[in-house]
């Protein structure tokens, strides 16, 4: 099985990160994350993080094991680029793998991932019934890899250039 983690960005267009984790790995891959947590510290939001510190955060994660994809929509409507960009996902996952879809929490939309992610299953023929839920940061720390690249990918070319390696696919921006 395979954790997928998901998070977006949407300080310009819309990036969707999504990660793939093999289910065995995570628990390591967990701890090592949390090794970059400060004192008093429970989750890891990039956007918050000094450049000093996002850059320690992205040398940590960049010695982790997972592949990134990152979709970029340019749908005028959030739902819109959401929908196509959780289809995109969807789209890369095997029919013959199980996974486990963990989402970032955005209050208001855990209703409309369900259905986006059923239909885009149905569309690409996934006879498997996939799990997803939604999830807060402090208590998945998969969520924080996503989170660091789409942060970086929505920025400008030298955050870029530190996630590059990182990807498994590279969108046209």
């Amino acid at each position: 099985m395979q954790i997928v983690a998901i998070d977006e960005s949407k300080a310009k267009a819309y990036v969707l990160v999504a990660v793939f984790v093999d289910a065995h790995q995570a628990p390591s891959i967990r701890k090592n994350l949390k090794k970059v947590l400060l004192k008093g510290q429970r989750s890891v939001h990039f956007s918050f993080e000094n450049d000093s510190r996002k850059k320690t955060i992205l040398n940590a994660i960049k010695t982790l094991n997972f592949e990134a994809k990152i979709f970029v929509s340019s749908e005028a409507k959030q739902a819109d680029a959401r929908a196509w960009c959780l289809e995109q996902v969807v789209a890369t996952l095997k029919v013959e793998s199980e996974y486990r879809i963990v989402l970032d929490r955005d209050e208001g939309y855990e209703a409309f991932d369900k259905r986006a992610i059923t239909l885009a299953s149905r569309r690409a023929g996934l006879n498997r019934e996939n799990t997803h839920n939604h999830d807060e940061p402090e208590y998945e720390p998969l969520l924080w890899i996503p989170d660091a690249i789409a942060w970086c990918y929505s920025m400008n070319s030298e955050w870029r250039d530190r996630i590059s390696p990182m990807l498994t696919n590279k969108p046209e921006a």
